[in-house]
């Protein structure tokens, strides 16, 4: 255990090392003039037509008190995040310690020393690490500790940090229904948005509905294209691109959202028999992940970020080095996804700038878009293509037997 803790030690301080490296300024910018905002005009006007404040108010409660404080820096956002990223893998340990000891301490370290969470929280100043926290901690009250209450509460609490949360809503909602029955499902959702409207309260005092209303709104068209950066379905058609743009009829969008909800479909009805199955369920909530990742216009190229922690679970509980294979693979394809606009729009003062790697990334997007699609698809039927190799695999030492 004293070892388990130096090794832990370590870790945060190679967090802690490359949270000195450049963040992304466009980013961090945003942060730190929001805190200052914040602990000028307040909660109630902060809010304006007049500058760029259209974010959901969960990491702004945190930007207060930063602002408050006087710690307006950019540890201020990465020490949080790189805490969240730490609890989160404690989480997947926790998960995978029911299986294996030695398999949860590398899903562990797989998690916390993965390229795309370092490079995400501690060097980019992004704070999909705590929104990946609470997404994950939900699940865990569902799946792991049978509390559908907890787990729609902390629902409520990711989709304030980022709308991008829905994307477990659906396997979520339906593992709810099958379990619990439709009394449970309707009740934790109501109780999910009275906690909504009461931390949107004191941003919008006068009406948090409408205030809700107005932003998500406001959110929904600030980027009305095919994909910004993401390496998805719709880079085939090119990034940036007005998904009002039609194709046989139907815009873009319009196609995004009917693929979307035809492969949601399909996943529910090829696991409709094992929705509720422990281990199935991370492996569930990495694919919802990724097809509101892979299918739908408007995604940045950050959205998949959550996917990896319920993946990097599933790999611990299942013990297949052939999944630590495929989890691996995304890793290097999504760094490099999440390196494009980061190197793109950073000054050439950034060591971390690379104009020629940024030149590769961009000629290689099919191929990177390709890879996503795949390994969805690979993760899709995994459990078939697992079964299957157990029958090749017991015909072919029957058949070594008989011709012995």
């Amino acid at each position: 255990m004293k070892q388990l803790l130096r090794m832990v030690l370590v870790v945060f301080l190679i967090k802690l090392g490359l949270a000195m490296m450049p963040s992304f300024q466009v980013d961090m910018g945003a942060w730190l003039a929001w805190a200052e905002r914040l602990s000028s005009v307040g909660f109630a006007h902060f809010y304006s037509d007049d500058i760029w404040t259209q974010y959901t108010p969960g990491f702004l409660y945190w930007l207060w008190l930063v602002g408050k404080i006087g710690w307006i820096q950019p540890l201020a956002i990465k020490i949080p995040v790189i805490i969240a990223d730490m609890l989160t893998g404690y989480l997947i340990y926790l998960v995978v310690r029911k299986v294996s000891h030695k398999w949860a301490s590398f899903a562990y370290f797989f998690y916390v020393l993965n390229p795309v969470v370092l490079f995400d929280g501690s060097i980019w100043g992004q704070v999909d690490g705590i929104l990946t926290l609470a997404m994950f901690a939900s699940t865990y009250c569902l799946v792991e500790k049978k509390n559908p209450y907890w787990s729609w509460l902390l629902t409520a609490v990711s989709l304030l940090i980022k709308p991008q949360a829905i994307a477990i809503v659906p396997i979520l909602g339906l593992a709810t229904l099958v379990k619990y029955g439709w009394r449970m499902l309707v009740v934790s959702v109501l109780m999910s948005g009275l906690v909504i409207l009461l931390l949107y309260w004191p941003f919008f005092p006068q009406n948090p509905i409408m205030g809700l209303l107005s932003l998500t709104q406001k959110m929904g068209v600030s980027y009305p294209y095919t994909s910004l950066y993401a390496f998805n379905l719709w880079s085939y058609v090119g990034m940036w691109t007005p998904d009002s743009t039609r194709l046989w009829g139907a815009t873009y969008f319009a196609w995004g959202a009917g693929i979307m909800a035809a492969v949601f479909a399909m996943l529910f009805i090829k696991n409709r028999k094992g929705l509720v199955e422990a281990k199935n369920m991370y492996l569930l909530f990495a694919l919802s992940c990724l097809i509101f990742f892979l299918f739908p216009t408007r995604v940045h190229e950050r959205y998949l970020f959550p996917m990896f922690a319920y993946l990097i679970a599933y790999v611990g509980i299942k013990k297949q080095k052939a999944l630590v294979v495929v989890a691996s693979i995304i890793t290097v394809v999504y760094s490099l996804n999440l390196y494009l606009p980061y190197s793109y729009y950073e000054p050439v003062t950034n060591p971390l700038k690379n104009i020629a790697v940024e030149q590769w990334i961009t000629s290689a997007i099919p191929w990177l878009a390709s890879a996503q699609l795949g390994i969805f698809i690979v993760l899709l039927f995994w459990e078939d293509i697992e079964q299957w190799s157990k029958h090749y695999f017991q015909l072919g030492t029957r058949r070594k037997t008989i011709s012995q």
